[in-house]
């Protein structure tokens, strides 16, 4: 009897030990991906910055303003470590990056990172140095809606990448190199509702003649411009 007691003792104790052991081994895991996110998104945060970019989250900058809350380095233990938790909390829960705008030298590297954000909703990338290849970096962003590529060298070949980045609703293409052959590739775009372009263009790279063509393929479709004259 003592016996039999003594291996049920064992057997419930083993089972225990299971438990545990597994309970241990999911919050590690659980706290090691909040981590890890934690970490990815204050180094796209550092890039984008020192870049001389901006970020913009879900939380409606909460997130931004939490990393850079001075009390972070406050002397008092406890009020570091509320704004230290407080900062992972949003970035698990409210710190989806939805936003970034790069303006200046934009390297193929930091694209790169950039690309990386699944969740950003739109990018600014006006008066930067992107080129027609660079977009292939950032052409995989399944959930973009808003690309501004306003004051870039961006062409007809650029926009038959961008043609492939289904997601998009507006494309803002002021001041870039794009003619009526490419204005046709955003036609492939199934969300677009809105563009906007230079018309008319003093080197007529933008024509009526192509607008008329444009607006025969997607008659729904906003076209927005300085000095815009819609053709007859």
């Amino acid at each position: 009897m003592k016996r039999q007691f003594a291996e049920n003792k064992f057997a419930g104790l083993k089972f225990s030990m299971r438990g545990l052991f597994v309970a241990v081994l999911v919050i590690n895991v659980v706290l090691s991906a909040w981590f890890w996110q934690d970490y990815k998104y204050r180094h796209i945060v550092s890039l984008v910055r020192s870049a001389g970019g901006t970020v913009t989250t879900a939380s409606d900058g909460k997130y931004i303003e939490l990393l850079d809350n001075p009390n972070r380095h406050n002397k008092y233990i406890f009020t570091r470590l509320r704004y230290w938790f407080a900062g992972r909390w949003y970035t698990v829960f409210h710190g989806d990056i939805n936003s970034v705008g790069l303006h200046n030298e934009v390297s193929a590297e930091l694209l790169a990172v950039v690309g990386d954000i699944t969740s950003l909703q739109q990018l600014s990338l006006s008066g930067s140095s992107v080129s027609n290849e660079d977009l292939r970096i950032v052409s995989h962003l399944r959930n973009l809606r808003n690309f501004n590529l306003e004051n870039t060298s961006v062409s007809d070949s650029g926009l038959c990448i961008i043609a492939l980045m289904h997601s998009l609703e507006v494309v803002r293409l002021k001041g870039t190199d794009v003619t009526d052959v490419g204005l046709m590739e955003l036609t492939k775009l199934p969300r677009l509702v809105s563009i906007t372009i230079d018309y008319p263009s003093d080197d007529e790279r933008i024509t009526a003649a192509g607008l008329k063509r444009l607006l025969k393929a997607r008659p729904e479709l906003e076209i927005n411009g300085a000095h815009m004259r819609f053709p007859d």
